[in-house]
């Protein structure tokens, strides 16, 4: 939610450059969460874990990143809400190490993506809004589950 809270302030018809929806998810990301659904030898990226595989290539996926693949799709909320947290899971999956716990800073950076110091900013901006909404700090780490 802080992440949709950063992105869009929670507007569904958000629409800022490249990013589109709740999740301000661009086409990079929906082609990258399509790629990984799909399998095969171009469908993978390193520190993956196996459930996280499996999750984003049940056909209920794979439908879903097709429909998010334009930017009328990313507009749908609820399709933009569970794109966004299955690109999320990818960058926290890519974020920790085989039994370590989730660098959140560098999770969240990742899922910006705009490069250089809006994309260094980013992870003190969702603390912001993590603040608004919870009334506490955000973790620096999120336990793994191995």
């Amino acid at each position: 939610l802080s992440i949709i809270g950063r992105e869009s302030k929670f507007n569904p018809t958000a629409d800022d450059g490249n990013g589109h929806g709740l999740g301000q998810l661009t086409s990079s990301a929906t082609d990258e969460l399509a790629r990984i659904g799909r399998g095969g030898s171009n469908g993978t990226r390193a520190g993956l874990r196996p459930d996280t595989y499996a999750m984003l290539r049940t056909p209920e996926s794979r439908e879903l990143f097709a429909r998010v693949g334009t930017r009328s799709g990313r507009m749908n909320i609820r399709d933009n809400v569970m794109a966004s947290a299955a690109y999320a899971r990818v960058m926290m999956d890519t974020n920790s190490r085989r039994g370590a716990d989730v660098n959140v800073s560098g999770m969240l950076s990742n899922y910006n993506g705009a490069g250089g110091t809006i994309q260094r900013q980013y992870p003190g901006k969702v603390g912001q809004a993590y603040t608004q909404l919870w009334g506490g700090e955000m973790p620096a780490r999120i336990a793994n589950g191995n």
